[in-house]
């Protein structure tokens, strides 16, 4: 597949993103694509986030909130690199 990327971030050592419980680590996935669909679809061509996931209560968590941001901050300098561009 030519037009499949994947992008990994480490998410942290914190409990709550290492056990099977998901709902914290879901709510920093819909975070995280929240801004990610902004973000590709500046790219050249236009990009789409092809994933699914439901906002729950663990997205107001300040420790969500961050770990959603330095994953977005990670894309987005990749982002730019890789397309020549700044936001």
């Amino acid at each position: 597949m030519d037009d499949l990327a994947i992008f990994w971030a480490e998410m942290g050592e914190q409990q709550e993103f290492v056990t099977v419980e998901t709902l914290h680590r879901e709510a920093v996935e819909y975070l995280v694509q929240r801004e990610l669909r902004e973000i590709v679809a500046l790219g050249d061509p236009p990009l789409r986030v092809i994933s699914k996931v439901r906002s729950n209560r663990a997205v107001q968590l300040p420790m969500v909130r961050q770990a959603a941001g330095r994953i977005v901050a990670q894309f987005r300098d990749h982002f730019e690199a890789a397309n020549g561009m700044a936001f």
